[in-house]
């Protein structure tokens, strides 16, 4: 197993250490763990799926969901996490057409009463 910096520290010692803290919450500490493992397997998708359960940008969680998926199609949790960002993403996609719809629909009945009332003049 590899080691860091004559730490004694092992890939797998670092992981486990990297997602206890992320369950206790130390977002940074695991962050930082979690990263040095990446940094000498940048296919952990373990990894991946916790450093994404860190991160609080959604775009950068995506990715490294993607990442995951992507060094392990067989990862279920990463795919069931990224296709809950996708629905997520294309809910609000979806409800931002139909507001989109709704105002403008709006915004041409409000046109159409004020050419009436301009006219009825």
């Amino acid at each position: 197993m590899a080691n860091f910096s004559g730490s004694g520290t092992s890939v797998d010692q670092l992981l486990r250490m990297g997602i206890e803290s992320a369950r206790q919450g130390n977002k940074e500490g695991a962050r930082v763990m979690l990263q040095q493992v990446l940094q000498q397997d940048k296919r952990n998708d373990v990894a991946w799926f916790w450093l994404a359960s860190v991160q609080d940008d959604p775009e950068q969680r995506k990715r490294y969901l993607e990442n995951a998926v992507k060094s392990n199609p067989a990862n279920q949790q990463a795919k069931r996490a990224l296709d809950k960002i996708n629905r997520r993403r294309a809910r609000s996609a979806n409800q931002a057409m139909l507001y989109g719809g709704v105002a403008l629909v709006g915004m041409v009945l409000l046109a159409v009463l004020a050419c009436i009332l301009v006219l009825s003049l």
